[in-house]
Parts: C-alpha cells; sequence; structure tokens
C-alpha cells in the first residue's frame, strides 16, 4: 500500500486540531487525514473514503466512540480502531477488548505516545495485508461471496447506475449473470408487507417467488433476480430474440394471477405485483428504478393486487412525450415547479404538431395531468377543495377550442397546485420544527440524539437534521445541547449542584457535561455558579 489514510474523531474541536497539526503523520506515511467531531459524521467519511486506522475518543454526543469502534470493525474488519478514553473505567476497557479494538488509551496521552500507537497499528495492517493466508481466513468462502458480489453488482447497476453489465463480460461470467447487450427484457417485481417476526424470512421467500418464476412465467428462458435493500423482489426475464419477447410478455403477463395464488400460499401477508413493458438491455436499470419507486410509492390497502407499470414505451401511435423522464408524477411528487410545467408544455407543443391528435388524445392528457395532481394531493392528505377551484367542472364546457384552452387550465392547474404545494410542505416544516422543540424539551432528562428524535418522529435522521437547519439556521445536535445547557445554566441559578443540574438534564458524565457547558457558556459549572451566574453569559 503507497500511503495510509487516518480519521480522527473528538466533539472537542481543539482536541481534533490538536491531534491533527500537533503531529507529523507523514512521517507514518500517512497521507490523508480527515477528522469528525461525531459517530455520524465518522460513518458518512468512512463510507465515502479509505480509512486504515481510526482514533475516537469514547465520549461523544449521541453514540459513543465504542459504538463507532464496532461499527467500524464490524464493515471494515481491517481497519485499526483505537479508543481514547478519560476515565480508567474497567467496563470501557472490557468493551474495547471486546469489539477487537487494537488499543485502549487513557488520557492524558502525549502525542509521541499516539504516534507511536498508530505506527505500530499500521505495521500489524502491513503484515495482515502481506499474508495471502490471513486474507483468505477472513473472507467468506468463493461459493458463499458469489451471491454477495453478485448482489453488489446487481445494486450498483440497477439501484446506483454505476455500471452497465456488457461492460465488463468477466464480471457477469464470473457473478452467472447471462445479460447480453442485444437482449430485451421485462420486469416483474413484488413487495411482499411481511411483519420482521414472521417466517418465512425475506431470503427465503425470494429463493421460492424465483423458483415460481421459473416455473410458471419464464418458459424455461432466462431470469434474472434482485432482492433490494428496501425488499423489493425483482426478476427480469430476458430474450435475445425482439421479436419473440412481446409474444412471451402477454403469456407471462397473463400467468401473474396464478403466479400471485402461489404467492399467496407462501405468506399471508399483503402482496404487491408490478411489471413493466419490454425494453431493450440498455433501458432495463432506468426500467427497473422507475418501477421500484412505483411499488414504493403504492398506497393501496392490505389486499393482493397487480398493477401494470406507470410509465410504459409508448405504441407507435402514442404521444411520446408522455413517457419523457422524469415522469410528470415524479416531478409533481418531488416538488419540482418549473419542471412541471415544462412537462405539461411540451406534451401539449407535440399535440400541436401532429394534425391527427384529434379530441380523445386532448382528453388522454387532460386526465392524465389532473389524476396525477389529485392522486399527489390526496396522498399527502391535502384536500382538494383547498386548491382546486373552478377546475372540476371544466370538462362540461369544452368546445372546438379544446386545445389551447385545455393547455392553459392544465398549465394554470399544475401552476395553482405546485404554488400550493410549496406553502403546504413549508408550513409542513415549520410544525415538524415545532414537533421537535417540544420533544426535546420532554425529553430534557433523557440523552437525546438525532437517531433518537428521528425514531421517535418517524423521519429520516437526515431529512430532519436539514429540515430543522433550514428552518432555524441551526444544526438539531447543537440545539440539543444549547436547549439542555440553557437549562442547567437555569438551575444552577436556583442553587442546583452542578452534579445534580448535569443528571437533571441528561448527563451521566459529570466531566463531559462540564466540558460542553465550558465551550458553550465559557466559565465551568462550578465556576458559573460561584460567580452569582453572571460569568460567560
Amino acid at each position: 500500500m503507497d500511503s495510509f489514510h487516518l480519521l480522527l474523531v473528538d466533539d472537542e474541536p481543539h482536541i481534533l486540531n490538536g491531534l491533527s497539526y500537533n503531529i507529523n503523520w507523514k512521517e507514518l506515511n500517512i497521507s490523508e487525514v480527515y477528522t469528525a467531531g461525531s459517530t455520524d459524521a465518522a460513518l458518512a467519511i468512512l463510507e465515502n473514503h479509505r480509512v486504515d486506522v481510526v482514533i475516537t475518543d469514547i465520549q461523544m454526543p449521541g453514540d459513543d466512540g465504542l459504538i463507532l469502534g464496532s461499527a467500524v470493525l464490524r464493515q471494515y474488519p481491517y481497519t485499526k480502531v483505537i479508543i481514547l478514553s478519560g476515565y480508567s473505567d474497567f467496563s470501557y476497557a472490557q468493551r474495547s477488548v471486546d469489539i477487537k479494538a487494537f488499543r485502549y488509551l487513557l488520557k492524558p496521552i502525549q502525542y509521541e505516545e499516539l504516534k507511536q500507537t498508530v505506527d505500530e497499528a499500521l505495521l500489524e495492517l502491513r503484515k495482515e495485508l502481506q499474508k495471502e493466508s490471513t486474507l483468505q481466513a477472513a473472507k467468506i468462502d468463493i461459493k458463499e461471496a458469489a451471491p454477495i458480489l453478485r448482489r453488489h453488482f446487481l445494486a450498483r447497476w440497477l439501484e446506483k447506475d454505476r455500471v452497465e453489465p456488457w461492460d465488463n463480460m468477466e464480471l457477469l461470467e464470473k457473478y452467472d449473470l447471462d445479460i447480453r447487450l442485444g437482449d430485451t427484457g421485462f420486469w416483474v417485481m413484488l413487495r411482499i408487507e411481511q411483519p420482521e417476526d414472521v417466517l418465512p424470512r425475506e431470503e427465503e421467500l425470494h429463493l421460492m417467488a424465483l423458483d415460481l418464476c421459473r416455473n410458471i412465467l419464464s418458459e424455461g428462458g432466462r431470469v434474472i433476480d434482485y432482492l433490494s435493500n428496501q425488499e423489493v423482489h425483482a426478476f427480469l426475464f430476458l430474450r435475445q430474440d425482439g421479436s419473440e419477447i412481446q409474444g412471451f410478455f402477454r403469456r407471462a403477463v397473463e400467468r401473474l394471477e396464478i403466479f400471485l395464488s402461489a404467492l399467496e400460499d407462501l405468506t399471508s401477508s399483503p402482496i404487491r405485483i408490478f411489471w413493466s413493458c419490454p425494453h431493450p438491455a440498455k433501458e432495463l436499470g432506468a426500467t427497473y428504478r422507475e418501477v421500484s419507486r412505483n411499488i414504493l410509492r403504492y398506497l393501496g390497502g392490505s389486499h393482493n393486487v397487480i398493477c401494470s407499470a406507470e410509465t410504459e414505451s409508448a405504441p407507435a401511435s402514442e404521444l411520446k412525450s408522455l413517457h419523457s423522464h422524469p415522469a410528470f408524477a415524479t416531478l409533481v411528487a418531488a416538488g419540482q415547479k418549473e419542471a412541471a410545467l415544462g412537462w405539461v408544455e411540451k406534451v401539449f407543443q407535440e399535440l400541436g404538431e401532429n394534425p391527427q391528435n384529434g379530441y380523445e388524445k386532448y382528453l388522454q392528457v387532460y386526465h392524465l395531468i389532473i389524476g396525477v395532481v389529485i392522486s399527489d394531493s390526496i396522498q399527502r392528505q391535502i384536500e382538494i377543495t383547498a386548491w382546486g377551484g373552478e377546475f372540476f367542472g371544466f370538462m362540461e364546457k369544452i368546445g372546438t377550442t379544446v386545445a389551447e384552452e385545455l393547455r392553459v387550465k392544465c398549465i394554470s392547474l399544475v401552476e395553482r397546485y405546485m404554488e400550493y404545494l410549496g406553502q403546504w410542505q413549508s408550513s409542513q416544516e415549520k410544525r415538524l420544527v415545532s414537533g421537535i422543540r417540544q420533544t426535546v424539551s420532554e425529553q430534557i432528562a433523557e440523552p437525546v440524539s438525532v437517531s433518537g428524535l428521528a425514531a421517535r418522529l418517524s423521519y429520516n435522521a437526515s431529512y430532519l437534521s436539514r429540515i430543522f437547519k433550514e428552518q432555524t439556521g441551526m444544526p438539531l445536535q447543537d440545539y440539543i445541547t444549547q436547549v439542555k445547557i440553557e437549562a442547567a445554566r437555569a438551575m444552577l441559578s436556583q442553587g442546583v449542584s452542578a452534579g445534580d443540574a448535569a443528571r437533571a438534564v441528561g448527563y451521566e458524565n459529570y466531566p463531559h457535561f462540564s466540558r460542553v457547558f465550558k465551550r458553550l457558556v465559557g466559565v465551568s459549572p462550578k465556576q458559573y455558579q460561584g460567580n452569582g451566574a453572571e460569568s460567560g453569559c
């Protein structure tokens, strides 16, 4: 290895700066030094960069350094983890041994001692990388690893759009993926809303569903299967002969009821099946992503359903612009007003270019557009009367001026809804921020974290953090800390002891509380109380 990469993790900026700049890491052949102030930030760096050594403090807001170290060693077994702790607590040392950390060091530590420890960690890493037997022992048997590597390859193609299968024929052969550039194929994808404690598990269900696909749908042809992280079961049916696939496709769709009936014997949970029309090989990745979005967005009831793809390949006589990407429903769902209006204009431009487009085509366009908008409104639980106005009676009075009047109405309808949606989303976000503030206030005595808040409010942690910062200008974790410290200041002003105040705002570790308090207030808790709660304000 030409050089190494180091990650430093501590919630104290001055400590990070000291470790970064007061040690000559280049002498250890370390070319990159990354820094992070929390476990979440550290994991984000690890996802995007190679890291060979992680040095982390134990005490941090949210998940502590030992949880980070455990996650690192679980996901990146060759990365060396060095734990720093300001307390000689045996349980901490024992946990560091349990997670197989390289070294557990007590603060304060001399820079040269830490540098020597990192040098020893790199020496051990070099030995591990040089020993083929060690590498082989650390890997899963090649027969067991192949399905994992195959799934990873398919995820990069289908989910992330980072590879094209036919660009590396050796990998296709290695992963037993019979995909050819001249292929045409279609997708059958299903989601089973099964509780976690119900058997069989998703992996077992996937294998059973694959067997049913081969027996009922494939007619002995090629089938590529993929189980996504969102637990969508995807099956790609391929044919080399483009003329043959249309008949095969129709027969497969006709047999989906039989396929669904067979699936019902495997589970009592709701099943929804989506299928796509045939597409050439180069479009199959994009088609997968579109159908996957449809199946994950589906808001139907608890019954079993079979649905065609929302956007299908347009026949020669069909309006091609109706099937352009991104789809109109996607643009509306994403709140992209200008793009949605542009999509409508593009459709009406195509309508005007072909004199054979009759009254039926205009009706089709109108109902598609208003259907998408109304569907989006209903899914968000927005009353249609809140924004609809005069649009509902429009179809009763259209006449010979249908083309221009429809265009104007569709543009006006989309514009009105998107403007209302923007206001509605803003109010929803304000209510969310208000809910965050209330929850933090209610949990003042608990060790509140961003991830814990997200779980309690049923939101994604990244989304919650982004919305809070957009609305308030302050990072959510900083707000949580600020609320706790302000509450502690009030208690100290009323004569509550520093230790009791720390515990009352969710800090079991007093030294950590004291450091955070001093960083925000300017003096320690005891100094603040001793100075009459006036210093550092």
